[in-house]
């Protein structure tokens, strides 16, 4: 998108890149997002993409914890919380640049801000919040995530009977950012209310926690904590209806979907100091005499560790590696191949790798599939698409036939002798690496190479 804004000097509204059927307006949520990165990319490489990432993640935790400490300023323990929550959601931060380390970046910023208006009745903070959703709405659906937490402040703050007009008047504003949009407000709102509400079944970040029991085991121990930290509030009739709601929710969305773990983790640094505290001072109650020791040990272990992360950190700065994208999952060598083949026709690509393939390939091919898969495609692609890629079973021979790609790539681990003796029949490999393996059409003549991943000028496209 960053690239077609570039060439085309506006947001266009119909998606060229894929052949299957689409939606019949592209309302691409994240249009800003791909004009930062493209800029960064072609200016500044991988390494400015990477840097980028990095000033934002190093901001948003910045923001958080200046938000706890606001929020509540002598609570024991609040390092290693921290420490823990930050590092069970740097994943958000930890894979190639997404628009989504926008939204968590406007999430610690309307914490900040809250704290600061509601521990110390700043309010200069608060006007930036209209400001950031307008951008933020043209950066990542997150936006939503965004509003509803600015509601839930102002419904829990009216119950508590605080100071609410001024944050329901930033609230109302930041609503009305759609209409910022280039879609039009209420365009724009019904797409967001469809993307929301659609099923995402082989979508592996959108399932339930529970599917991911390393994660869920993780998780649901830090919710066991702040729940027993609660009880010890609760004890010494101390409990505050905003925090609490809000860690609620942030709870809910992380194992409604396993995407918004880091949500949960984010609010936690912020809004669970409180009743991490509670709990330490609790055990330091009951059991003073141990509680020294293990605090003592734990400091140990603590400073340990943050030395053997500084060590690596700094062993890792030096790595080129470090400063490039890792491309190694992508079909490099099999979309290079297509690229220069001099063919043209239409490709079947899985979920993962659609939008790496339309960026190398579009408009000499166009894709099946690829993640814009809300933005643009109907319920009925997303279950063609991943019914054809196994076109041993019936309904995935239909599909095939139905979707009538020209071109097929296929991941050479999900290859069985079955699928590829059903492919066969219509179908001749092309070109085949360690990890990718490219059929085309009989009828069609190609010339049948084997070549290894050769380098690639990652930012230049064909369009």
């Amino acid at each position: 998108m960053g690239r077609l804004v570039a060439v085309l000097g506006a947001v266009p509204l119909h998606d060229p890149f894929a052949f299957t059927e689409k939606l019949p307006v592209w309302i691409d949520h994240e249009w800003l997002s791909g004009v930062v990165f493209y800029s960064v990319a072609v200016w500044f490489g991988d390494t400015g993409l990477i840097l980028l990432k990095l000033v934002l993640a190093a901001w948003t935790c910045s923001l958080l914890v200046r938000a706890s400490t606001v929020f509540a300023p002598t609570v024991p323990g609040r390092l290693l919380w921290t420490t823990v929550c930050v590092l069970e959601a740097s994943f958000v931060w930890g894979n190639t640049v997404r628009c989504q380390v926008f939204t968590y970046f406007v999430i610690a910023l309307t914490y900040y801000a809250f704290v600061q208006y509601r521990i110390l009745a700043i309010k200069r903070y608060l006007i930036l919040i209209p400001l950031a959703s307008l951008g933020l709405v043209n950066m990542h659906g997150g936006y939503a995530l965004e509003i509803m937490i600015l509601w839930l402040m102002v419904i829990c703050s009216l119950l508590q009977r605080e100071r609410w007009r001024l944050l329901a008047l930033i609230a109302g504003f930041s609503s009305l950012a759609p209409a910022a949009t280039p879609y039009g407000f209420e365009m724009f709102v019904t797409y967001l209310f469809h993307a929301l509400s659609m099923e995402r079944p082989s979508i592996s970040e959108w399932f339930p926690l529970y599917q991911h029991p390393l994660s869920f085991a993780r998780i649901l121990a830090i919710a066991a904590l702040l729940a027993c930290g609660l009880a010890a509030t609760l004890r010494n009739k101390k409990w505050d209806l905003i925090s609490l709601t809000l860690l609620c929710f942030a709870f809910y969305c992380g194992f409604k979907h396993l995407r918004f773990t880091g949500f949960a983790m984010l609010t936690a640094v912020v809004f669970g100091a409180t009743y991490i505290g509670q709990l330490i001072a609790l055990v330091r109650r009951r059991f003073a005499t141990r509680a020294l020791v293990i605090e003592r040990a734990g400091a140990l272990v603590g400073a340990g560790a943050l030395v053997v992360m500084v060590l690596q950190i700094g062993s890792a700065a030096l790595k080129r590696d470090t400063w490039v994208l890792n491309t190694n999952s992508y079909p490099l060598g099999a979309v290079e191949w297509l690229r220069r083949s001099g063919e043209t026709g239409r490709l079947l690509v899985d979920f993962n790798n659609g939008s790496f393939a339309l960026w190398r390939l579009y408009p000499h091919f166009l894709v099946s599939l690829d993640g814009r898969y809300e933005e643009v495609y109907r319920n009925e692609t997303l279950r063609d698409v991943s019914q054809a890629l196994s076109p041993e079973t019936p309904e995935g021979e239909t599909a095939l036939e139905r979707i009538n790609p020209t071109h097929i790539i296929s991941a050479t681990s999900t290859l069985s002798q079955e699928r590829v003796s059903r492919l066969s029949v219509k179908w001749q490999e092309v070109y085949r690496d360690e990890q990718y393996v490219v059929f085309g059409l009989r009828q069609e003549r190609h010339e049948k190479q084997y070549e290894g991943i050769v380098p690639v000028s990652l930012w230049e496209s064909l369009f």
